[in-house]
């Protein structure tokens, strides 16, 4: 099974994802944590006995080395057992039409330019991270938990945000982002030495391993991680 989910209403994603998951706990993986080869050797091997385990991957498709992974093997995500749900921001019209035979699941969900001003704003946890506004951070933390987002959902909103400031911050250059959003991040610089980005990194990447191993559940390990910052 295959199934591609994007938009900014992650409340309505995170729903879909738990019934397609039908409850049962899922592999969750971003465009920095991803093992190509672990996800290849899924796609070519089936158990017939094991229960699929879901498997569910965000932001893939921002690279075109994560659409060029697509493309190869939709075909055979889509008739396998397993559900391989792949979650975006958005999606390009060139790159839609070229995957639309091969992937009939592509749903989006949006929020109404009109939505009730209660809805969370996915993109204040990354501002407050980038003003280093703990406090903010923590409540945004909350906000986003019971708005209904995943922990893994948070997670790959915060390593996204870190790459892009360290990438902004050691080279200077943009890394693709909006020319507004660009311009935050260069004065996110000013904030983060080196040694912190890399820190902030390197935690957020030893949480989300050690919660795939059954280790601290990652909700706890993110709010440690803002407490701790």
């Amino acid at each position: 099974m295959l199934v591609l989910l994007y938009g900014d209403d992650r409340a309505r994603i995170h729903d879909h994802i738990e019934t397609l998951c039908g409850g049962v706990s899922y592999q969750s993986y971003d465009d920095e944590t991803i093992d190509y080869e672990f996800l290849i050797q899924s796609i070519q091997g089936t158990d017939l006995f094991a229960a699929p385990t879901p498997v569910v991957i965000y932001g893939l498709l921002e690279k075109k080395s994560g659409q060029d992974f697509f493309q190869e093997y939709a075909d055979r995500m889509h008739a396998h057992r397993t559900p391989y749900i792949f979650v975006e921001h958005s999606l390009t019209t060139p790159f839609k039409k070229k995957i639309i035979q091969t992937t009939p699941e592509i749903h989006e969900y949006t929020l109404p330019k009109d939505t009730n001003k209660s809805a969370f704003n996915v993109f204040a946890l990354n501002d407050a991270y980038a003003s280093r506004d703990k406090k903010k951070m923590w409540i945004l933390f909350h906000e986003a938990l019971r708005s209904g987002m995943s922990a893994e959902e948070i997670h790959g909103l915060l390593w996204w945000q870190i790459k892009n400031i360290a990438v902004v911050c050691r080279e200077g250059i943009n890394p693709g982002l909006h020319n507004f959003v660009f311009e935050k991040t260069k004065r996110a610089c000013k904030l983060f030495p080196v040694a912190d980005i890399e820190a902030h990194s390197t935690a957020l990447y030893e949480i989300f391993h050690e919660s795939r191993r059954g280790g601290t559940p990652l909700d706890v390990s993110l709010e440690m991680f803002i407490l701790n910052m």
